[in-house]
């Protein structure tokens, strides 16, 4: 039964095969993404001023999005992982999946996940850990794989 962890923020996601018994001694990457355009400021990711309307009264409103454009960015990013989560669970190239993302991003992606796949999910841990550097996030993934053995 494979068992993968999904490391995640709103900019990186890193998907590693942490199933019990493996002969690693570290847990395999399985794929990576980076979604750089979620690094941009909101002003940066809009090309143009908002549209204007009118209001009943006659003067003129300027039109504001329901979301800003960076939180839409993160919005496409947690739907591609999520799709992809669910072509994999699809393929059956993983039964359980444990799920650590930053806190925010953590909900946004929850909300994206196929109720399939958050069915195969057996433990939530909302940190980022991304930013961490390369050895430190591989104590953790490490940490996590060995808890899992």
């Amino acid at each position: 039964m494979s068992h993968w962890l999904m490391v995640c923020s709103s900019t990186k996601a890193l998907v590693y095969d942490i199933t019990p018994n493996t002969i690693h001694k570290h847990a395999p990457l399985v794929k990576e993404f980076n979604h750089p355009k979620s690094k941009l400021k909101t002003g940066e990711l809009t090309s143009d001023d908002s549209g204007r309307g009118m209001r009943q009264d006659g003067n003129r409103t300027k039109y504001e999005p329901a979301h800003d454009a960076h939180d839409m960015e993160q919005l496409h990013f947690a739907q591609d992982l999520a799709e992809f989560l669910d072509h994999e669970r699809k393929a059956n190239h993983y039964q359980e999946l444990t799920l650590c993302a930053a806190p925010h991003f953590h909900g946004v992606l929850n909300e994206c996940l196929d109720k399939h796949v958050a069915h195969l999910i057996t433990q939530h841990i909302q940190k980022d850990y991304i930013p961490l550097p390369g050895d430190q996030l591989q104590a953790v993934v490490d940490g996590i794989f060995h808890k899992t053995v």
